[in-house]
């Protein structure tokens, strides 16, 4: 399904835009299991990342220094040595 971008921006500014189902993929696991993996549409993907950037410039200096959890440019690596310091 195609949609084109003023369409798509009145939908979501009238909130009558609703999310395509996703795609379920397994995906196979070290231990011969396998793993239900959601792949959303383009456009539901596109949508999700301009509400993270817009989200993230807002409140992104709210968090304190040491707050490392899914912020940019931070890791679980910086988050151990901070803790050892």
């Amino acid at each position: 399904m195609s949609i084109n971008r003023d369409e798509l921006t009145e939908k979501v500014r009238s909130g009558k835009y609703l999310p395509h189902a996703i795609l379920g993929v397994e995906i196979p696991k070290g231990n011969g299991k396998k793993r239900l993996l959601g792949i959303p549409t383009v456009t539901d993907r596109l949508l999700q990342q301009a509400v993270l950037q817009i989200i993230t410039a807002k409140f992104e200096f709210d968090f304190s220094d040491s707050s490392y959890g899914f912020r940019p440019n931070r890791s679980l690596h910086q988050a151990a040595l901070k803790s050892q310091e």
